[in-house]
């Protein structure tokens, strides 16, 4: 009787000594996947440090990140209110798919889209576009996506400048450098939403400015604030004269 109960008390230790080193383990493993969330969503945004300078007279901000070095102008000017000119369709393409990797900590996303036309007249000499207070740019409209796919890129903003009326001649690039992700079911880069709000903020900032040369020899200047649409995409956009 006496063996009877050592072996039961034999037992029941045994018993208690594994369902306690189950609980510590099982303990360790919720830590250590809290701890993995906590490092995801933890993930800065912000990579790139900003600078104010003067080139020429011209304020400019640099914003040096790992990937990506843009210098855009800055002015200072209401960005509220003004009379809409319209609505448009402007084809978005993205670029940077397959460009993040584990380890790299930065990657760039490039979204180019057609500028509409806002200057039909016949009786344009030349105008000469700039982009101010954001990180875009305005290029030609036949330039090829290589020229902005890469991993690396140095950049300037300066002012476009087109002959004649402004139909079908212009792309604007809104270029941005993110943080890379843990995910590699992302490819390592952040979730679709986060690069697009990177691109709706930007053009939700910009000021650009149109200097007019007509055919008579008047100038005039003008200035358009845009808004995306939707806080989702950036296929439509509202342009305002300011």
């Amino acid at each position: 009787m006496i063996k009877y109960k050592e072996a039961v008390k034999k037992v029941s230790c045994r018993l208690y000594l594994m369902l306690f080193f189950i609980l510590v383990l099982s303990g360790c493993h919720v830590k250590e996947n809290e701890s993995q969330i906590q490092t995801e969503n933890n993930t800065e945004y912000e990579v790139s440090k900003s600078e104010h300078i003067v080139i020429d007279g011209v304020n400019y901000i640099t914003e040096r990140g790992l990937k990506l070095n843009v210098t855009y102008p800055i002015l200072q000017k209401d960005n509220t209110g003004g009379n809409l000119i319209g609505t448009y369709m402007v084809n978005p393409v993205k670029l940077g798919n397959g460009l993040g990797e584990q380890d790299e900590r930065a990657y760039i996303v490039v979204n180019i889209i057609d500028w509409p036309s806002l200057y039909e007249n016949v009786n344009i000499e030349r105008l000469e576009y700039t982009a101010y207070n954001a990180s875009c740019i305005f290029d030609n409209n036949d330039i090829s996506e290589n020229k902005y796919a890469k991993k690396q890129i140095e950049i300037k903003g300066e002012t476009k400048r087109i002959y004649g009326n402004d139909e079908n001649k212009l792309k604007l690039i809104i270029i941005n450098e993110l943080p890379t992700s843990e995910k590699a079911a992302y490819s390592y880069m952040q979730p679709g939403y986060v690069e697009v709000q990177s691109a709706i903020d930007d053009i939700n900032k910009m000021i650009v400015e149109v200097h007019v040369y007509y055919m008579d020899g008047t100038e005039s200047d003008d200035y358009y604030r845009v808004e995306s649409t939707s806080k989702y995409d950036i296929s439509r956009i509202q342009i305002y004269k300011l």
